[in-house]
């Protein structure tokens, strides 16, 4: 198996391996099939059952287990979380909910996920991921100007069938925009998926400078203004300025037509929003979103205090999960122990990319840089967003981010420094 072979084909697909095939539906199931109301207030992702139970079935059955760092940081971190769960029960006297063991039995699925990555060839996987950010991406499009512009009302039907009760009832309340969430649960979910969708296409761009890779990229900026999402919109800007001044893989002509491009997308659409522009303007003042977010911090804070090492586990029956702010929310939750060990995680793949890329013996015309370049890119998205919103523990965001990252450490592991060599 050669590092370098990669040779992309869309009809590549109907050649997938059963396993390829599998990860490819557990994507497109993650990011477009709503969860299932099996009563009593419990919905059901259908891709808990491809990874809590099928993947499981075929890791037992497989010949080889392969396990890696970036695994074992994310045991420890499923292990510091059902140790905070059970530590709350017997040392903060927190009543017993059903969600609490739900959540640490969900936090499987990355790990699950990412051992199964490793059973995979990853040059395969790499065309997988391909096929999936560019013709799912187009899809999402589609999703997205079908909410907005809601021809004989079929957009309130795909809005209702994502959307949480409160962000739709907002959205046919509204007489100035229309705020989209795409496939997610509120507009910034709906943001962040666009942006994961963005993060790998621009990673595309940089190794294939192809024109259909730009237009996707372009037209999926155009869907993030659909979100009005703020925070995600700085995302999205952020890694883009990154890759404008910093990545010398992009030639000076290209990176003013990718300016252009922007600019003018930018100019047409962001003033048609008012959400976005009379929110940055109010930033400043404390307008009420974000004196509610200040407010919901102060309180995360004080029960921070009270059990600052590893928190009070997921607390469901006392707490909210209303928090506006994961890093706030995971302190809160897990301690700062737990904290600490999720950025470290989340930095981990990060870090190494950065490293190999200013290495003068990292060859940037490689097809594995891909995934490199991804890893990056994704860095300041999930950084911002978690600021502000859910990532790590929205697995909406969460598995394509593990995806991405899984398949460029299990090119580490298989090849070292020798896929960056020329």
């Amino acid at each position: 198996m050669n590092a370098d072979s990669y040779v992309y084909d869309s009809e590549h697909i109907w050649n997938f391996s059963f396993l390829q095939k599998l990860l490819l539906l557990i994507l497109i199931v993650r990011i477009f099939v709503p969860p299932i109301g099996v009563g009593s207030g419990v919905n059901l992702n259908p891709d808990d059952v491809l990874i809590l139970v099928l993947i499981p079935l075929i890791i037992l059955t497989s010949k080889k287990l392969i396990l890696d760092k970036y695994i074992g940081l994310c045991f420890i971190i499923f292990c510091l979380i059902s140790f905070s769960t059970f530590r709350g029960y017997s040392y903060l006297s927190v009543p017993f909910h059903k969600y609490d063991i739900y959540e640490i039995i969900r936090f499987l699925k990355p790990m699950f996920l990412l051992i199964f990555i490793n059973l995979l060839n990853p040059n395969d996987t790499l065309k997988t991921l391909d096929w999936f950010f560019e013709y799912t991406g187009w899809f999402i499009i589609f999703i997205s100007l079908v909410e907005f512009f809601n021809p004989g009302g079929f957009g309130d039907i795909i809005e209702k069938l994502y959307a949480m009760s409160h962000h739709y009832r907002n959205l046919l309340k509204s007489d100035f925009f229309r705020r989209i969430t795409v496939t997610g649960p509120d507009p910034n979910i709906g943001g962040a998926i666009i942006a994961l969708y963005m993060g790998y296409n621009m990673a595309r761009y940089t190794i294939k400078k192809e024109l259909k890779i730009f237009i996707l990229f372009i037209a999926l900026f155009a869907s993030l203004l659909l979100t009005a999402s703020r925070t995600i919109f700085l995302c999205v800007m952020f890694f883009i300025f990154l890759n404008l001044v910093l990545n010398r893989r992009i030639n000076i002509r290209t990176k003013f037509m990718i300016f252009f491009a922007f600019a003018l997308v930018f100019l047409l659409l962001l003033p048609k929003f008012i959400y976005i522009v009379g929110a940055f303007e109010n930033f400043l003042l404390f307008d009420t979103s974000m004196l509610e977010r200040y407010e919901r911090w102060s309180d995360a804070q004080a029960l921070f205090l009270q059990a600052p090492y590893f928190g009070w586990g997921p607390a469901n029956a006392i707490h909210t999960n209303i928090v506006d702010g994961e890093y706030v929310f995971i302190i809160r939750k897990f301690g700062a122990i737990g904290l600490a060990s999720i950025l470290f995680f989340m930095f981990y793949q990060a870090t190494i990319a950065f490293f190999q890329i200013n290495k003068s013996s990292f060859d940037k015309t490689a097809p594995v840089s891909l995934v490199c370049f991804a890893t990056l890119n994704y860095f300041s998205i999930w950084a911002l967003t978690m600021a502000t919103n859910n990532f790590f523990f929205n697995y909406q965001t969460m598995l394509p981010f593990i995806a991405v990252t899984g398949v460029y450490s299990r090119f580490n592991q298989l090849y070292g420094r020798r896929i960056h060599e020329t």
